[in-house]
C-alpha cells in the first residue's frame, strides 16, 4: 500500500482535497510541511478539530506513537499537565516531553484544546525533540 506519507524521500506536499458544498469539512485548516532533521526528511501535519488538535510528525513515512496531551486542574493556580502514551513506544521520555511542550506551545497562543500527537522519529535526541517543536509552531493552525 503506497499513500503520501509512506515515501520518505518525496516531496512535503500531501494532497488535501476539499468536497464541494461542505461548509463543515475543515480540510482548509490543515498545515503540512516538511523539514530536514538531524539528517533525516521529516513530515509534519497539524490540523485542528472542534474538541482537540491533532499533529503528525514522521520520519518513517508512516503514523507513529500516539500520545494523548491535556492541561489538569491544578490547587493554587499552578500548571499540570496529563501525558498518556495511546499506543507505541513508552519507553522513550523524550516523546512524552515533545507532546507536553507542544500543548504548551499551543496553550501559550491561547488555545485550550488537548493534543493528540503521532511521533515516527528515527532520532531522539534533544535538538531533533528542539526542531520539531520550532517547525510545528510554524506550521500553526490552531
Amino acid at each position: 500500500m503506497v499513500g503520501p506519507l509512506q515515501s520518505p524521500g518525496a516531496s512535503a506536499s500531501i494532497p488535501i482535497t476539499k468536497p464541494d458544498n461542505d461548509a463543515k469539512h475543515n480540510a482548509c485548516f490543515i498545515k503540512t510541511g516538511a523539514e530536514d532533521i538531524a539528517g533525516h526528511h521529516t513530515d509534519f501535519v497539524v490540523q485542528p478539530f472542534s474538541d482537540r488538535i491533532f499533529i503528525i510528525v514522521t520520519q518513517l513515512g508512516k503514523m507513529g506513537t500516539m500520545i494523548s496531551a491535556e492541561k489538569e486542574c491544578a490547587i493554587g493556580g499552578a500548571q499540570s499537565y496529563s501525558v498518556t502514551v495511546l499506543m507505541g513506544k513508552r519507553e522513550v521520555p523524550e516523546l512524552e516531553l515533545c507532546a507536553r511542550q507542544v500543548l504548551e506551545l499551543i496553550e501559550n497562543d491561547g488555545c485550550a484544546k488537548p493534543l493528540l500527537i503521532s511521533l515516527a522519529l528515527k532520532d531522539h535526541s534533544i535538538e531533533t525533540i528542539k526542531a520539531v517543536i520550532a517547525k510545528v509552531k510554524s506550521l500553526r493552525a490552531w
